[in-house]
């Protein structure tokens, strides 16, 4: 008789008496996705996308912690503010030898627009005045240095950074559009930092401005809940109703003044239509 109660507290097995694969959240929510058949939802209005949509909003990088690390001016060291600091960093954290500050064709686009926004944030009357005079190597010494310990991590530390990575995918990183779950694509807010562009683009090294939740608008439907704002102290700047647009949220990146979208991600029901609708107009023009 004991044998039998011990066996009923058994795991039930199968495939020949091996246990059942345990699924973690992010298995069960791509299963979920995978059980959704778009070619069979039912067809909507010509230029809608949904009926209902609700998400969580945009993830925004943690605020600057300032390091305390001095950069060098004339060979002497200077105190920044935390702004003034981050700026500073930025620039240390560009590799001299790399692609922008290591090509004689883009270092002097790249330093030349560095310069000018440092300089607006230093304010006019800051010692700092001249480049040739700038010496980033203490912060890009303190930077190099905290790469070393990151990578020297224990398996535990490693497993909370994917446990804290988990968190922050399951909140922002999936929408529910007309009562199935989507994923979303860049649900991660771009942070702030030095602009690199590509080939010798005129616009190189200028800062590009942290995205406060105030300059972000939010796509959802009427009858959704609005998300709360994840940065405490503040607010979304806008929630809009549109039912024809496929983004999620929308902000203006202040390099080029372009409106940057959250949107699904590439494998969502939206790309699967636009792309049907385009094979069918093809169909009909052969």
């Amino acid at each position: 008789n004991n044998n039998n109660n011990n066996n009923s507290n058994k795991p039930a097995k199968a495939n020949g008496g091996r246990e059942l694969k345990k699924l973690d959240k992010t298995e069960r929510l791509q299963f979920a996705m995978q059980s959704f058949l778009w070619w069979e939802a039912p067809v909507l209005e010509e230029g809608v996308n949904w009926n209902t949509m609700e998400h969580a909003g945009v993830s925004f990088p943690e605020e600057y912690e300032p390091h305390g690390i001095p950069m060098l001016y004339n060979g002497q060291p200077v105190t920044l503010t935390p702004a003034q600091e981050e700026a500073a960093t930025f620039f240390a954290a560009m590799d001299p030898e790399g692609m922008h500050l290591g090509n004689p064709k883009t270092a002097p686009i790249f330093i030349k627009n560095f310069f000018a926004d440092f300089r607006q944030v230093l304010g006019k009357k800051h010692a700092i005045q001249k480049f040739d005079k700038c010496d980033f190597g203490p912060i890009r010494q303190h930077l190099n240095e905290q790469k070393i310990i990151r990578k020297a991590i224990t398996d535990d530390e490693r497993k909370a950074n994917k446990e804290d990575r988990n968190q922050v995918l399951h909140r922002f990183g999936y929408a529910i559009v007309d009562g199935h779950i989507e994923r979303v694509g860049n649900y991660n807010m771009e942070p702030p930092g030095a602009f690199r562009g590509r080939g010798e683009h005129p616009k190189m090294g200028k800062l590009k401005s942290r995205v406060s939740p105030e300059l972000v608008s939010l796509n959802l439907s009427e009858c959704a809940a609005v998300p709360k704002c994840p940065v405490p102290g503040h607010a979304w700047g806008d929630v809009r109703h549109d039912p024809k647009g496929q983004w999620l949220a929308n902000w203006k990146e202040n390099i080029n003044g372009q409106s940057k979208y959250m949107q699904l991600a590439a494998q969502s029901s939206f790309k699967g239509k636009s792309d049907r609708s385009k094979y069918s107009k093809a169909a009909l023009l052969c």
